[in-house]
């Protein structure tokens, strides 16, 4: 039985689906500036603003494998603004060895012009206002498109049928399958294979641009929470940087477009910027900040910020108790931004510091260990009305530290299983309980 059958006269489309881009080398005309494009959407659309990087500073030990960096943005003259638990929208570019790849995978040079033209089949043009738009060679491959992105199952079917080697072909159509989804998983999602890779793997493909336009997706903005305040630092915005590198199962080297991106940046250099609200804020309440590894960045700039205004809110309100919980693998080689927080504790911007590093003993200490021993500080806060915000890594971590808080209510308030759960849960909806969490 056919539930949705198509009207008269039309047939199922057999082949590749219609370009959305029409893509042309033009021997003339005027670059459209990257200013020019908008992100984001309804009320939220914005055009990202180039500010120039002032500092690039690795936190980690040199020696340690994972690069943590602290980066700092002039934003004197970018026309936004933020608060502590907002978040920075950074626009990457593809890595140089990417673009001269994807270059020569074209057969274009880098300067050569490229008019880009959305067709009536295109729903949604990432092109300004829907229009056409020419750029050079070069900045496509390294603004606008993801060649560094891992592929969706549509473009291997794509390029089944661009591809003139029979072998590669079949190969290509189980990808685009059902039946072999996991075989594609293991291929392209395990291994992080890019848009790049695949073509340059599968070479009898021989894509147009506009095909490659029109099933590449555009690059786009990453986010990361902000770690300064601009009472502290005026003009600036500061973020926490986790390079992401790491090996796949077939013992092949990944890496992030924008971490790795930010890492190689050297003062001076321009990057489009623009600031969203984030999901939490400085709370107007005594409070628990919670900030394991790079969670820290957002807890900085809070503290930051009380740090700034800590005389006002004396006279306003007398002291208002905020205990901060770090936690990391080891003390000595990925302890963030170290050297600030005993002179926060010694100026009274926050009362306590604790930190959890699991690697520096055998039995390993995290950041929930840390919360359960200093359970009668975390639940004097929550039962006198304050505040407990949770922000880093969203695996395990979350879960853990729940159930710690959990564990903390029915230790110090009494509470038997299900009553600390109600208690937890008024608080989340009160909007006490907070997680700021990321993949």
């Amino acid at each position: 039985m056919t539930l949705f059958p198509l009207p008269p006269n039309k047939k199922p489309i057999e082949g590749p689906l219609p370009k959305n881009y029409e893509v042309k080398v033009v021997g003339q005309g005027s670059t459209t500036p990257f200013a020019a494009f908008e992100f984001g959407e309804g009320s939220g659309r914005y055009r990202p603003v180039p500010c120039k990087l002032i500092t690039n500073q690795r936190l980690t030990d040199p020696t340690y494998d994972q690069d943590v960096r602290h980066v700092e943005f002039d934003i004197k003259d970018a026309g936004f603004s933020y608060e502590p638990g907002d978040v920075l929208v950074v626009h990457p570019q593809n890595s140089a060895a990417t673009v001269t790849a994807c270059l020569e995978w074209a057969q274009l040079s880098r300067d050569v012009l490229v008019s880009i033209q959305p067709t009536r089949h295109c729903a949604h043009p990432w092109t300004p206002n829907g229009g056409g738009i020419i750029v050079s060679a070069q900045d496509l491959f390294e603004k606008y498109l993801d060649m560094q992105g891992t592929p969706r199952r549509s473009f291997f079917e794509t390029l089944s049928f661009a591809a003139t080697s029979e072998k590669e072909r079949e190969k290509l159509q189980e990808f685009a399958s059902a039946e072999f989804q996991d075989d594609l998983y293991k291929y392209c999602r395990r291994e992080k294979r890019t848009y790049l890779e695949v073509l340059q793997q599968f070479s009898s493909c021989k894509l147009s641009l506009s095909t490659l336009v029109s099933v590449v997706p555009q690059l786009l903005p990453r986010m990361f929470s902000i770690s300064s305040s601009l009472l502290t630092h005026p003009g600036q915005v500061h973020i926490t940087v986790a390079v992401v590198r790491f090996r796949t199962p077939w013992n092949r080297e990944a890496s992030g477009t924008c971490s790795t991106y930010l890492q190689q940046l050297r003062p001076g250099a321009e990057v489009p910027l623009w600031v969203v609200k984030g999901t939490i804020s400085l709370p107007n309440t005594p409070a628990v900040l919670v900030g394991p590894g790079t969670g820290i960045a957002p807890i900085r700039a809070m503290c930051e910020q009380l740090s700034a205004t800590k005389r006002q809110q004396k006279e306003e309100k007398g002291e208002m108790p905020v205990h901060v919980f770090f936690g990391n693998r080891y003390r000595k080689k990925d302890y963030l931004y170290e050297h600030e927080w005993d002179a926060l504790v010694e100026s009274k911007a926050i009362t306590s510091f604790h930190s959890a590093f699991s690697r520096d003993q055998d039995e390993k200490v995290y950041v929930q260990d840390v919360l359960k021993q200093q359970g009668a500080i975390v639940w004097s806060i929550l039962q006198s009305g304050g505040t407990f915000i949770l922000v880093g890594n969203a695996k395990k971590m979350p879960t853990d530290v729940r159930e710690a808080v959990l564990e903390i209510c029915a230790q110090h308030g009494k509470l038997d299983s299900e009553q600390a759960k109600r208690f937890v849960l008024n608080l989340e909806v009160g909007r006490r309980f907070l997680m700021e969490t990321w993949a």
